[in-house]
């Protein structure tokens, strides 16, 4: 039998409590009006944009230090002048 360290127990034991917290949730009786859509679908479209603009960042980082040539802007601008 596997010895279970005092840590990962009291971590199950939240994992538990938390789903019987989220399955036995009660009614809210709330009303959400026709700006509460638009407030998420803004928040939703906002995270995508942050979350793209990281991955590019974040792709130029990785290329650079792999070894891809790093264009820089005053170069290209001379050659077409």
């Amino acid at each position: 039998m596997p010895i279970i360290s005092p840590a990962a127990i009291a971590f199950r034991r939240c994992v538990f409590i938390a789903g019987a917290l989220l399955f036995t949730a009660l009614p809210a009786h709330a009303y959400l009006d026709p700006g509460t859509g638009s407030m998420i679908l803004q928040a939703v479209l906002g995270t995508v944009a942050v979350a793209a603009a990281s991955a590019g960042m974040l792709w130029r980082r990785l290329l650079v230090m792999f070894g891809g040539k790093r264009r820089n802007r005053v170069d290209d601008e001379t050659a077409k002048g």
